[in-house]
């Protein structure tokens, strides 16, 4: 007869190592370190698609203004680039009845694009030709009536966004 000693053994319990443990948390840290940045990419073309978005309903917005009152808003009648952030509320003003605007558009009151960046830039054609000069750097000339773009500047979380691309 067996002793009661012999029966009374502790069961071995199943359990992780620190080892397996450790390799799960590594797997896990790189499938992270892969995702985190393809999301955030995801995140900037989303982004750029609303701004550029955006943009052409802006410049669908200023041809209908153009076909009712025979021209641009005065703030446009220049042969250089227009800041929309200088002119915020004449902007408004002129789009109002061609174009709602949303509260996602604004920030601190001043229009901004997707990125949140409230430089604007509007270029009117004179002659359907829009020259380089009036473009950012490394840009050729366009045909057109208009574009809208914005350009980060020097240390800026915003990208740069192309009505035209």
């Amino acid at each position: 007869m067996r002793s009661k000693l012999a029966n009374n053994k502790t069961p071995k319990t199943k359990a992780f190592t620190l080892v397996e443990l450790l390799a799960v948390v590594a797997l896990l840290c790189v499938l992270a370190g892969i995702v985190v940045p393809v999301l955030g990419s995801v995140q900037r073309s989303a982004a750029r698609t609303k701004s550029k978005a955006q943009f052409a309903q802006y410049a669908f917005a200023l041809e209908l203004y153009k076909q009712e009152h025979g021209a641009y808003p005065v703030f446009l009648d220049t042969d250089q680039w227009v800041n929309l952030a200088e002119h915020n509320d004449a902007f408004q003003q002129a789009l109002k009845p061609f174009y709602t605007f949303s509260e996602g558009e604004f920030k601190d009151g001043k229009l901004v694009d997707a990125f949140g960046n409230p430089n604007i830039y509007i270029v009117i054609a004179k002659d359907g030709h829009i020259p380089s000069d009036l473009l950012p750097v490394g840009v050729g000339s366009l045909r057109g009536s208009l574009v809208l773009f914005t350009q980060k500047l020097d240390g800026d979380a915003y990208e740069d966004v192309y009505s035209w691309q």
